[in-house]
């Protein structure tokens, strides 16, 4: 998935929402946080910014 990813071709303006189960998104989490490509963000603070 984590390749999969980083496949997509992206701008630093770009934003993905990924939706996925637990077990998955600890690993995924775990390789996002050691990208710099990459800056995870709260979902609620997301929300927040869109009203």
């Amino acid at each position: 998935m984590y390749s999969n990813l980083n496949q997509i071709p992206l701008t630093k303006d770009d934003r993905v929402f990924i939706l996925m189960g637990g077990t998955h998104t600890a690993f995924f989490n775990m390789w996002l946080e050691r990208s710099p490509k990459y800056q995870l963000m709260n979902t609620l603070d997301c929300i927040e910014e869109f009203k």
